[in-house]
Order: structure tokens, then sequence, then C-alpha cells
């Protein structure tokens, strides 16, 4: 399929062009820097939230990294898994990991996750979201804890056919 794109209305219309991935940390590395494009709203469609802060390469003790784990505006942690389509065991391998990172969160407090957070960004989790309009501290950090203890996480399967669009220069 092509798709054709431009950015402004005086502007030439052009054509996208596609490229295949090279390996999982450079999908992975586009989802990192801006994870609105992950689509929340076709997984649940009644969702308004928005993925605020993402971790990338989240380590967990005796079982492997989670490749990112989203938080969005109300709590709600979002575990992702890339796997490029090339790899013939992708759901089976993504099914396995995501229960297995999602049983090894269960067990966590809030206080591991807030731990993780400030290596990785130098601020809070609270401090990560309060640019955020409307946003409650208390029951956002209430529903982060009850999503952690009570093991509420949505998981996605991010695996695409090793392609991606991108603009011709």
């Amino acid at each position: 399929m092509k798709i054709l794109f431009r950015k402004d209305q005086g502007e030439n219309w052009q054509y996208l062009n596609h490229k295949k991935y090279s390996d999982e940390g450079k999908l992975q590395g586009i989802l990192f820097k801006d994870p609105k494009i992950i689509p929340i709203e076709d997984i649940f469609p009644d969702s308004k939230n928005n993925i605020i802060l993402m971790l990338r390469e989240v380590g967990l003790p005796g079982s492997g990294s989670i490749d990112l784990l989203g938080i969005d505006n109300n709590g709600n942690i979002y575990i992702i898994e890339t796997k490029l389509a090339s790899n013939s065991e992708v759901k089976r391998e993504v099914i396995g990991q995501v229960l297995e990172y999602a049983a090894f969160l269960e067990e966590q407090e809030i206080n591991w996750l807030d731990d993780i957070t400030k290596k990785q960004t130098n601020r809070s989790i609270e401090q990560n979201f309060e640019h955020v309009a409307n946003w409650s501290k208390e029951n956002f950090l209430q529903s982060l804890q009850d999503n952690l203890v009570g093991g509420r996480f949505w998981e996605s399967e991010w695996s695409r056919k090793n392609e991606y669009n991108e603009r011709s220069p």
C-alpha cells in the first residue's frame, strides 16, 4: 500500500518509503521516543488515556528485562514486548515472556518502580506526571499501587512485519 504525506498545504505530496527493521532495538527506540503511536484506543476503545512515562529495558531479577514498561495518566501499567515478525516463535515467546514479567511485577511495590523511574529519568514517578492536566496525584498513586498489587497490567505484543514507514528525504 502506498502512503502519501505532506507537511503543509503548499507542499507537494510525497510517498513514504518502507524500510525493514534491522533489529528489535530500533523498534523499541521508536516506541520509547513517542509512546503516543501505540494504539491504546484500538485495544481499549473507551480509553482516553495516554502513556506518559515509558521505561526501557526494565530489569527483573531472574526474569530478564521488559522491553518497554509504560504508565498512563490513570496509573495503568503497560508491558510492551517487541519482536520482529521474522522470528518464527514470536507469539509463543511473547506470551510466555509477558506472563513471566507480569508475575514478577505483581510482587513489587510502588517504591521499586519509583527507584527504576528515578534511575532512568532522574525524576520520581509523580514528577513525570505533574505536567498532565487534571492529574490527581493521590488517585494516580493509589491506582498505580492497586494495579501492581492486584497484578493488573495491559499487555501488548508489538510485532510488525519488519518494516516501518519513513519519510522520503
